[in-house]
């Protein structure tokens, strides 16, 4: 067979290889024409392949005999300058596409590699996509005499994705993130020209990549169009028709001018295929299916999913013949996508998820026209004085990060990941981070962001989502001031789950970097460690996260596991050590285990914890709770706390132990003082607010404890019972109101210990005796079953006016060291202190009598 011949056959094969599987054989047919030699010629080879598509697979190159002849493969293990060969993913007419490894940079590629001849158009899509920078565009790494190297993306295209129906939720999602890609390209100047489901990639995280800017062509500037250049500054022969013809608009068939509306009448056909399953075009030949799109209306679409009748009218406003009639641009698709099914469509600026958008339409719009203002002012009002500058940002809260992994079962990953944020973001001691106690009930809020920031006292908030696929995660996030409100930044971060800590610390360095905070070289030091996490621990840890602020008992106990397992996938964890050791500390202050089972458990795993990573605060405060609370140190306690304070002012966690140990210790004021900073760092949590009503209590300033208890119920009026308030009515004469408190708690807790102890004392000292040893009798019948701290049953006895059993009990607290240091200077047992046994157990705690 001569060359020229060759080239013919190869240009035919190309040719059919843009068309639809089904129109491949046919096209070619019309192709050969009335030439009967070449039509014997194409049939051979066909017939030695067994199919078109075949054809461009690298193993069936052998079968094609001369035609494998004349293309050279590489090989596993060759190299192509600093890329090293991995394997063939596929072929064509024009070349082969490999994956690879970048040698220097140790992450995987692809390379396109082309035929000399079709050099043209390889150097038009490094052009086209070297002008995009976007999350849904396929990134351009470098390009070398004959070959493109891009990112690897790893998933399905969309046409293989969509086999199955896809949710009308899903729908929506592809269509945003094709949407964001296309608007991209098109502020840019790019037109793809050959949009179709072959050519958007979804990896297996969900994420949308638009590829293949081969046929891309690029827009006119204003100084072009002006100067009466036509529609394109590189543009095709008149009347050249380029494209896929069952996607193509009807201005590319007849070769006019065409603009970004002729892509999104390719998005429209790709979204109808989508709705119905069908291509609205498609016919017996490639002819009938130009003939459909010039003269045909689709037919409306055959529900596939439900929900069409909302996204039907898009669709067809999409597929106008007219380009006039049809979106004007890509952002006002997406102004007409309705958020979520069922709901109205939602302002969104291109390029960012959901929730994101609407933040950066009001923020980075504003904070564009305040650009211009600033401009055309320095001319024009030179006289007026400068407007003030925004205050610098000192504070942050992050908020609960949106799970965009589309399996309500990963919320737990996306709540850790806010955790795990705010714990990288507190290492930066020149910004004051919100804890999460104060930012979890914004999960999923409505607020605007100034109210939200106001509401925290926080300068500005950072907000982003999540998605995590197998052992793949992605985090977009942006930082917006609260007044004004103002978009600050915005970036996206993706890697392996086993580099999720090193994702978290560049995320918490960028957004130091964006405030113009200043790093300590300790700090700078911190953020960069670039130390990996074993996915399977990270996994369990997140887990455990996610239940520890349960108050369920059976939630505490499963944390505990999830941490134990966490440790045991990867022993160099310090925050799964820091974890386990605020678990161990919550099961023994709240009664579910023993003291002498639980602390020395507790303390080990904080002081692995600060091996580990001595910055961090949370094993500090766990160490102060176990010697506050078991080994009855209070000095120690004290300079931990100290030390964790200096660490991060603005753990919340920190004041508050320190508040309880002060208040043991008999320092009621100071602990009042610590209280209240404990709640400012954490205006939101409640605890931390109640637990300032009960140091005011313990300091008998009863009148101060009542106004601060008004204000917690006004602002949550759910919050209506509790021991704290029934100790206030007791304290200040109002026994009947207590007890209906106290009778309330006990139902809500599901009887639960410490409920049952307020209850049975209460009952004991306003006479009513026999529910009181009701209550006693309840008490230790569950001891028998399981574990209740001594002193719980003391007090009971005590209220009864059993002081002796109450001895007794308090004895076996003390010898079991579960005598806990929060209940002791509680006003109600003043009765008891006289009591000269009583004082001499105090003196064996090292507390003032």
């Amino acid at each position: 067979m001569n060359p020229q011949r060759w080239r013919q056959i190869e240009e035919l094969y190309h040719s059919a290889l843009e068309r639809e599987p089904a129109e491949r054989s046919g096209y070619l047919g019309e192709a050969c024409g009335e030439d009967g030699e070449l039509r014997r010629e194409v049939e051979s080879l066909l017939a030695q392949s067994g199919s078109v598509e075949a054809l461009v697979d690298g193993a069936a190159w052998a079968a094609a005999g001369e035609w494998a002849s004349r293309r050279t493969f590489l090989k596993p293990g060759e190299t192509l300058g600093p890329y090293r060969i991995e394997g063939l993913l596929g072929a064509g007419g024009m070349g082969e596409v490999y994956s690879a490894v970048d040698t220097r940079l140790h992450r995987k590629v692809a390379i396109k590699v082309c035929q000399e001849r079709f050099s043209g158009r390889f150097e038009r899509e490094a052009r086209a996509i070297s002008a995009l920078n976007h999350p849904n565009i396929c990134t351009l790494y470098d390009i070398g005499p004959n070959y493109l190297v891009t990112e690897l993306v790893e998933g399905e295209t969309l046409r293989d994705h969509t086999q199955g129906a896809p949710s009308v939720g899903r729908w929506l999602e592809i269509a945003r993130q094709v949407l964001e890609a296309l608007a991209a390209a098109h502020r840019a100047g790019i037109i793809h020209r050959d949009l179709k489901p072959q050519n958007i990639m979804v990896r297996f995280d969900g994420y949308v990549k638009v590829l293949d800017f081969g046929l891309a062509k690029r827009m006119p500037t204003a100084s072009e169009a002006s100067a009466g250049a036509g529609v394109f500054s590189d543009t095709s022969v008149p009347g050249e028709m380029l494209g896929t013809c069952s996607y193509m608009a009807p201005e590319q068939i007849l070769g006019k001018s065409i603009d970004p509306r002729s892509d999104l009448f390719s998005l429209g056909t790709i979204l109808y295929e989508m709705l119905s399953g069908q291509n609205p075009w498609r016919r017996s030949s490639t002819v009938d299916t130009l003939h459909a799109i010039l003269h045909d209306e689709p037919p409306p679409p055959e529900a596939r999913v439900s929900g069409v009748a909302e996204l039907a009218p898009i669709v067809g406003k999409l597929l106008r013949k007219d380009p006039a009639e049809r979106y004007p641009s890509a952002e006002a698709v997406l102004e007409a996508l309705p958020r979520r099914p069922g709901e109205a469509a939602v302002p969104r600026t291109p390029g960012w998820p959901p929730r994101l958008r609407r933040r950066l339409l009001s923020g980075g719009l504003l904070a564009s026209v305040a650009l211009c203002l600033a401009v055309w002012g320095a001319g024009k009002w030179r006289g007026r004085p400068p407007s003030p500058l925004p205050k610098p940002i000192q504070s942050l809260a992050v908020l609960p990060f949106e799970n965009l992994s589309h399996d309500s079962g990963q919320e737990y990953f996306a709540e850790g990941m806010t955790d795990e944020l705010i714990t990288a973001l507190a290492k930066v001691h020149a910004i004051r981070v919100v804890s999460r106690t104060s930012v979890m009930q914004y999960k999923a809020t409505r607020k605007p962001l100034p109210e939200i920031a106001r509401e925290l006292g926080v300068d500005a908030v950072l907000e982003g989502t999540v998605v995590r696929a197998q052992n793949r995660v992605r985090i977009t996030a942006q930082l917006i001031r609260g007044a004004p409100e103002e978009h600050v930044w915005a970036e996206q971060y993706e890697g392996d789950l086993e580099q999720v800590l090193a994702l978290q610390n560049s995320v918490a360095h960028d957004v130091a970097r964006s405030i113009q905070v200043k790093l300590t070289p300790q700090e700078r030091t911190l953020l960069a460690a670039r130390r990996t996490v074993e996915p399977a621990a990270y996994e369990a840890y997140l887990k455990g996260r996610y239940l520890w602020g349960s108050i369920a008992e059976e939630d505490l106990k499963r944390s505990r596991e999830y941490l134990e397992e966490a440790i045991a996938k990867d022993p160099g964890y310090a925050l799964a050590w820091a974890g386990l050791a605020d678990i161990y500390n919550k099961l023994d202050s709240w009664g579910i285990l023993p003291a002498r089972e639980v602390a020395p458990r507790a303390r080990a795993a904080a002081e692995k914890a600060l091996e580990l990573d001595n910055t961090l605060a949370g094993p500090l405060v766990a160490l102060a709770d176990v010697k506050c609370h078991y080994e009855w140190d209070w000095a120690g306690a004290e300079r931990l706390c100290t030390r964790a304070i200096e660490s991060n002012p603005a753990y919340g966690d920190a004041h508050h132990v320190y508040a309880t140990l002060l208040a043991t210790v008999g320092r009621t004021r100071e602990a009042v003082a610590e209280a209240r900073k404990a709640h400012e760092a954490e205006p939101l949590y409640q605890e931390y607010g109640w637990n300032v009503v009960w140091k005011l209590y313990l300091a008998r300033q009863y009148q101060e404890a009542e106004a601060e208890s008004r204000k917690l119920v006004a602002w949550d009026p759910k919050i209506t019972g509790s021991y704290i308030r029934a100790s206030l009515y007791r304290a200040t004469g109002r026994p009947v109101e207590a007890l209906a408190e106290l009778r309330k708690d006990v139902v809500e807790s599901h009887r639960g210990r410490i409920e049952l102890m307020y209850l049975g004392h209460a009952l004991g000292v306003t006479g009513a005796r026999a529910e009181g040893r009701a209550v006693l009798e309840e008490l230790l019948s569950l001891e028998r079953r399981s574990y209740v701290p001594p002193e719980y049953i003391a007090i009971v006895y005590e209220g009864l006016g059993q002081r002796d059993r109450a001895i007794q009990w308090f004895e076996r607290a003390v010898e079991e060291r579960s005598m806990n240091g929060w209940i002791l200077p509680d006003p109600q047992l003043d009765p008891i202190r006289s009591d000269a046994r009583f004082q001499k157990l105090m003196r064996r705690m090292g507390l003032p009598q």
